[in-house]
């Protein structure tokens, strides 16, 4: 069976909305035990069992640094290796996609022989109300699915 290990930012309630969401259809694409958790819980140690790893970010990219620091001081080079890994990041249109390439460029610069198995996800908030929207949520479960495709083509799973 396949784990995999979904993060969100503990401060920002959209990113573990949309991380459930993408838990679920990474479920329901196959035999996939999706575990979600906080950024702040990560270490080099829980992520070794996961055959893959989705980091979410806020879209600001303030807070997506603050994260990518957390992120790169708690995972060593090589962490990440062998693994089917993308990222995905939450916040108003106007920032759609600065925190996801946050991300992307701090983890490249901690481990220069890091790369992303499969393409990320911008995840849009139409409103300050602090949900998805359908068409957000339909997104979010598509991404995992794809995921758990990928990582079964690479043979993670």
């Amino acid at each position: 069976m396949t784990k995999a290990l979904i993060l969100y930012n503990r401060h920002h309630q959209e990113t573990r909305l949309a991380a459930e969401e993408i838990a679920r259809g990474l479920s329901g694409a196959g035999p996939v035990l999706a575990v979600v958790s906080s950024v702040e819980e990560l270490s080099f140690r829980k992520v070794q069992g996961f055959g893959i790893v989705v980091l979410g970010s806020p879209a600001s990219p303030r807070e997506a640094s603050r994260e990518a620091r957390e992120l790169t001081a708690a995972l060593p080079a090589g962490a990440l290796d062998r693994k089917t890994v993308s990222v995905f990041d939450v916040g108003p249109a106007a920032s759609h996609g600065e925190g996801a390439e946050k991300l992307r460029e701090a983890l490249r610069q901690s481990d220069p022989g890091f790369h992303f198995a499969a393409p990320g996800i911008s995840v849009v908030l139409e409103t300050r109300a602090h949900e998805l929207s359908e068409e957000e949520v339909a997104r979010c479960r598509q991404f995992g699915e794809r995921l758990n495709g990928l990582a079964t083509a690479a043979g993670a799973a």
